[in-house]
C-alpha cells in the first residue's frame, strides 16, 4: 500500500466509539 491511501484506524478506547479514517493530509474524519 502507498503512503497516499486512506488508513482506517478503529481504537478500541471506550471514549472512541466512532471509526476515524486518517488520511495522508493527517486529517483525521470521524464516521
Amino acid at each position: 500500500m502507498s503512503p497516499d491511501t486512506i488508513n482506517i484506524a478503529a481504537p478500541k478506547a471506550p471514549e472512541a466509539g466512532p471509526v476515524f479514517l486518517r488520511n495522508s493530509g493527517g486529517q483525521c474524519i470521524v464516521m
